[in-house]
């Protein structure tokens, strides 16, 4: 998952959550995905809903890192 990758790469903790030190636009996260960028804000919106992601603009805070990952496992 593009998150958790980011995150092993550019993640820094803030003692809130992995911050990640990459500031990439919807359109370019989808685009690393192959996917429509539409898709990518419905499910960017489902985890900011479920509390595992902040999202402000283009920072993203990963706030339950071990629950996304068991979302891929």
């Amino acid at each position: 998952y593009l998150l958790i990758d980011l995150a092993r790469s550019y993640g820094n903790d803030t003692g809130h959550g992995i911050r990640l030190g990459i500031q990439l636009s919807r359109e370019d996260m989808a685009g690393m995905l192959g996917i429509a960028s539409e898709t990518l804000i419905r499910e960017l919106s489902v985890l900011k809903d479920e509390g595992v992601i902040e999202q402000d603009g283009k920072t993203i805070v990963l706030l339950k890192q071990k629950e996304l990952e068991s979302l891929i496992s």
